[in-house]
């Protein structure tokens, strides 16, 4: 698993907050330090496994999802830094984001009602389901409903 998904300080933040919830609500009780030792270490050996059992998920890319170091050119080592720089050229931005926005748009003409083009937006703009469902005053389950209508209209293409 790459550090720049999950590092050892994440795994033991996890595993202490953990720790400090459990021991809080009465559910850790260690009898000496021993047996605090093997409570702490049993609990970060679960965390680290979840981790990356999380991070092979295959919603996840199963392991597979690579950064943008994959578009180095190790060949060639003073454009160690580019990364996805290398892959669009800067004079094309302007136009390269212009297509994207008309893009954007026309997949929202496609969505012939309002409450659809709405959550639609909003999904974009990096609401979650609660939140839409919240902001529209519904079920998240009718979110949850409308956004797979929506995946299919967008799907046909």
């Amino acid at each position: 698993m790459p550090l720049r998904a999950v590092d050892e300080e994440d795994v033991v933040l996890s595993a202490m907050n953990s720790f400090f919830i459990g021991a809080r609500e009465g559910h850790l009780k260690p009898q000496n330090s021993n047996e605090l030792w093997k409570l702490l270490a049993t609990i970060t050996v679960r965390k680290a496994n979840a981790k990356l059992r999380m991070y092979h998920a295959d919603k996840r890319g199963g392991g597979n999802v690579r950064g943008e170091s994959v578009f180095i050119n190790l060949q060639r080592p003073d454009e160690l830094g580019n990364g996805l720089a290398q892959v669009v050229d800067e004079e094309q931005l302007p136009e390269l984001s212009d297509r994207l926005i008309q893009m954007c748009e026309e997949r929202l003409g496609e969505l012939n009602d309002d409450v659809l083009r709405k959550i639609a937006m909003m999904r974009l703009q990096g609401y979650r389901q609660e939140e839409i469902a919240h902001e529209l005053n519904c079920s998240r389950t009718t979110v949850k409903r409308k956004l797979a209508k929506i995946r299919d209209i967008w799907g046909d293409e």
